[in-house]
């Protein structure tokens, strides 16, 4: 691997929110003396002036021909990377006080096999970036009430949970190959819900750190937009009644995940 830690940001006509992110990512803080490199895909056309001209650190762009969905994307993204590490990121994320070094300590557990941060909203208030796995009746209460409580108290500095939201997520490079990356079969949303399920079935942990934070200014598309809401619906039927993806053969035959 050419890099410590991939960078994978996608941009659905977001490339104004993507520039401050590029800005965080050119300062030295954030990265604990790692290297890394940046993957841009443009999901749609649309004015790419925002495109740092000289980047102070290895920049790849993908253009689509065909707008692809979030696990597609990211998919393609890491067929691109070099990196030990492979990071989703949220074109809506900005990395104030975030150290990445925090983040990969947490796979000194061998049986990590994916990370979050701390994720903050522009207020300092502390978002539900760590739940526990969907069913029909906790579906239905988050889409029906505006106020949810937190599924976990997140005041230690590591936490085991059953999923992380997908905003910022670290995966080891060469576990997210092994289990295949995200399920494309999801076009928007559930996809890091769906990626938690199938690692937990392969033997891995999705582990919320608590030492080190993200920003996050969340739009809650699916609550405006007839469009997204649907999305959502139709990705909730697949993950409640579309079954699970098969453990892979590496673990299947080690005796790691066998369970649901």
């Amino acid at each position: 691997m050419d890099f410590d830690i991939s960078v994978s940001v996608v941009s659905h006509g977001q490339g104004a929110l993507i520039a401050n992110l590029l800005d965080d990512l050119a300062r030295d803080e954030w990265r604990d003396g790692l290297s890394f490199e940046v993957i841009v895909t443009i999901n749609i056309p649309e004015d790419e002036r925002w495109l740092p001209s000289s980047p102070v650190y290895p920049l790849t762009v993908i253009r689509n021909e065909a707008a692809k969905g979030f696990g597609a994307n990211h998919n393609s993204a890491f067929r691109a990377a070099k990196g030990r590490f492979f990071a989703v990121v949220n074109p809506d994320i900005r990395l104030a006080n975030f150290h990445a070094g925090s983040l990969i300590a947490a796979f000194a557990d061998p049986e990590a096999g994916v990370c979050g941060p701390r994720v903050l909203a522009p207020d300092g208030g502390l978002e539900d970036s760590a739940r526990r796995f969907p069913t029909m009746l906790r579906l239905a209460k988050r889409r029906l009430s505006s106020r949810n409580g937190a599924d976990y108290r997140l005041d230690e500095a590591m936490l085991p949970v059953d999923w992380l939201a997908g905003m910022f997520l670290l995966f080891p490079s060469q576990i997210y190959c092994t289990i295949g990356g995200f399920d494309e079969r999801y076009f928007m949303y559930l996809e890091d819900v769906e990626i938690s399920r199938h690692l937990k079935r392969c033997g891995f942990k999705s582990i919320w750190v608590g030492t080190t934070a993200v920003i996050h200014d969340a739009s809650r598309a699916s609550r405006r937009s007839l469009r997204h809401m649907r999305y959502h619906t139709m990705s909730a039927l697949k993950y409640l009644l579309g079954g699970a993806r098969a453990v892979p053969s590496a673990y299947s035959h080690s005796g790691i995940g066998s369970g649901a």
